[in-house]
């Protein structure tokens, strides 16, 4: 992952705090509104009470997560989730961070969730470590985080054959900063993104992974000239 700084466990907390008390006003709003409806049908209203708190509270983090990477909480903030390679999440990110969400609460109060993430280097639940997201934080990243977004959405422009769009996107941020990393962060940065390339890409024989990637991003994303 480029240049990001992964945020703490604390800091996720809070905006937990956040997003709970923005679900707790949602529900005090959407039980005023059943109490309307039980008193014209009692039937109706249970029902609709039983998918209301069962739907919202999931649909609260799914939706917006998918679109933007955060949240209420998440915004209020400045932190985002991406993908372990630093690119903007997707439906089926959400979806499984959202649904391990559950597990990650138990035994109550994202107890479990919260001592793994302790215990992971870069602050990852359960949820994250099934869907390969991590939180970041944005202050002096959230250009970095745009530059990869818009570098996903004018991949529709670059003929990448068989790359996916968000591979392309990364490739192309790695190509632009991977010289302001360590060598260390080069090599595991490039090990990650040849294990992604190399379905749609094979790699030459004998061709460094720094190399290889750097080629591939010229080739997938080349820079486009005003």
């Amino acid at each position: 992952m480029v240049g990001y700084e992964v945020a703490g466990v604390g800091t996720r907390m809070l905006a937990q705090v956040i997003d709970l008390g923005v679900l707790l006003l949602v529900f005090a709003v959407g039980s005023i509104a059943l109490n309307a409806l039980g008193a014209v049908n009692e039937v109706v209203a249970i029902t609709a009470a039983v998918i209301f708190f069962a739907v919202v509270p999931f649909a609260y983090f799914l939706v917006p997560e998918a679109r933007s990477g955060a949240t209420v909480g998440k915004r209020a903030l400045g932190i985002r989730v991406v993908t372990d390679l630093g690119a903007p999440i997707g439906w089926r990110e959400s979806a499984i961070r959202n649904l391990l969400r559950l597990i990650d609460f138990l035994p109550a109060f994202y107890l479990l969730g919260g001592v793994v993430a302790i215990a992971s280097s870069r602050g990852k639940r359960l949820g994250d470590m099934a869907a390969g997201t991590v939180t970041i934080h944005l202050s002096g990243g959230d250009d970095r985080f745009a530059a990869a977004a818009s570098f996903a959405e004018a991949a529709g422009e670059i003929d990448a054959g068989p790359v996916p769009a968000e591979l392309v996107a990364i490739l192309a941020t790695y190509r632009r900063r991977h010289h302001e990393l360590l060598p260390e962060q080069r090599r595991d940065l490039a090990e990650q993104l040849a294990v992604r390339l190399e379905p749609y890409h094979p790699r030459p024989d004998g061709m460094a992974l720094d190399e290889y990637v750097v080629r591939a991003a010229v080739t997938y994303a080349p820079t486009r000239r005003g």
